[in-house]
């Protein structure tokens, strides 16, 4: 309000009007880079543009244009169109096949459920500071721990993914799973060097769940699937758009809250791309 009545009660000095109009380049100049940003995370699934620049979603490329198009031609609510990309979310879910029972949950709120009769399983309880997660029952007992660390604390300050693993122990600190992340193909720093603008971009993790290998890989910041060493997709974990939560397709039998630590797993390399787990 102080503001407002400050611009409309000196808007017409000639002083006014030129801080104006030196700050209008400046804020066209942060809604651009917003939108380009943006722009960059629905074709790229990532903050800054990949080593190669053909490797876009399609999919999202083609909404993009039809909806540029419409808003042309038929200025519809753009809430509408933000529904288009909800529906090209669940058309990806449903077309999603694979052999065998799929077992089908929801993750929202931190929270687990059993899609067919919403029954809360398991719940994630994040701390205060830092990376560790408790994945707990319903009932509030303690069942697993997420955490991440480094394999060697002199290099901390490195910024090299490959010197951190992710830990998943159980109520009594035994070693459940674990998991190292690894670089994108084409932008490994002991192929290509460092970066210099930006950090190296992380699209996976090599994991280990009750002595059994697997690859959790991050095809953009919403989907993730996990891959056995049959090279069979035995897990998919997909965000369901403006209306939250993720989608959780599970063949393998997962325990509802190994489930929960793959999710955080995920959560963790997502986090890789933005800052260094502290």
């Amino acid at each position: 309000m102080t503001l407002a009545y400050i611009y409309y009660r000196f808007r017409g000095l000639n002083m006014a009007q030129g801080i104006l109009a030196g700050l209008r380049p400046a804020v066209i100049a942060m809604i651009a880079s917003a939108g380009i940003s943006l722009l960059i995370m629905a074709l790229y699934g990532q903050r800054t543009l990949p080593n190669d620049l053909a490797s876009l979603d399609l999919i999202a490329a083609i909404i993009f244009v039809i909806g540029i198009i419409v808003l042309r031609k038929w200025k519809p609510n753009p809430l509408w169109l933000w529904q288009v990309r909800d529906l090209q979310e669940s058309s990806c879910i449903h077309l999603y096949k694979r052999g065998g029972a799929v077992m089908k949950y929801t993750i929202k709120a931190g929270v687990l459920y059993k899609n067919e009769s919403q029954l809360a399983l398991v719940r994630i309880k994040s701390a205060l500071l830092g990376p560790q997660r408790k994945i707990l029952s319903i009932a509030g007992e303690l069942l697993l721990t997420a955490d991440a660390r480094y394999l060697d604390e002199s290099k901390a300050s490195s910024g090299d993914v490959r010197n951190r693993e992710y830990l998943l122990t159980d109520n009594e600190n035994q070693l459940v799973g674990s998991a190292r992340p690894g670089y994108v193909d084409g932008d490994d720093p002991n192929v290509v060097g460092w970066p210099i603008c930006r950090m190296p971009r992380v699209d996976h993790a090599n994991i280990v769940v009750n002595g059994e290998e697997y690859l959790l890989t991050m095809h953009n910041s919403q989907n993730y699937s996990l891959i056995n060493a049959h090279n069979s997709e035995v897990l998919r974990i997909m965000h369901k758009g403006i209306a939250g939560g993720w989608a959780v397709e599970d063949i393998c039998g997962f325990v509802p809250e190994i489930i929960c630590g793959i999710f955080i797993f995920c959560r963790y390399i997502e986090q890789e791309n933005e800052f260094l787990i502290v």
